[in-house]
């Protein structure tokens, strides 16, 4: 005849009940932990896009900029306009038109580049309080506005033609 043997090697009632609260607590902490993430990530991409829009439009500009003789026609309006005479004499009109940067009445970039947001620029050759910069320099400021919420990134860029690199 076969013995059968007790186990009691089980887990009571109370010790489950306290494993499944102390279980619930790591559960979130954990989840109060990950949930701002994507919202993080999300906010992190958008920073990049608002910083990749305001150096590629810079850049292009700051590039006829270098480029141009101590002829530089500025007539700043709404929307600004910039008309740069470059070595070769030729003139090449800057402008936004809709929140598009237009250079020589083509668009720089491309319109999805720009999504909900429109770009505004101004060049001026002082600095905030009105004191006349020195040699000849430029600060271009960009501006970035979001057509949604309105909310506004802008960075000044100080730019000093080549030609007067060379002989200033």
């Amino acid at each position: 005849m076969k013995k059968l043997y007790k186990c009691n090697k089980g887990l009571t009632l109370v010790e489950l009940m306290v494993s499944l609260a102390v279980f619930m607590v790591v559960i979130t902490t954990v989840t109060a932990v990950l949930i701002p993430i994507p919202r993080l990530y999300a906010r992190s991409v958008e920073l990049s896009e608002w910083n990749t829009l305001l150096d590629n439009v810079a850049n292009v500009m700051i590039a006829d900029l270098s480029r141009a003789t101590e002829s530089l026609i500025i007539n700043v309006g709404f929307p600004p306009d910039i008309i740069l005479i470059n070595i070769e004499n030729i003139d090449i009109p800057y402008t936004v038109v809709d929140g598009i940067l237009i250079r020589d009445g083509l668009q720089v970039l491309p319109r999805e580049y720009y999504r909900d947001r429109s770009v505004s620029f101004e060049l001026r050759n002082t600095d905030l309080e009105g004191n006349a910069l020195p040699f000849e320099s430029y600060i271009l400021n960009v501006r970035i506005i979001s057509n949604r919420d309105g909310s506004v990134m802008e960075r000044d860029y100080a730019v000093r033609p080549l030609v007067l690199n060379q002989y200033g």
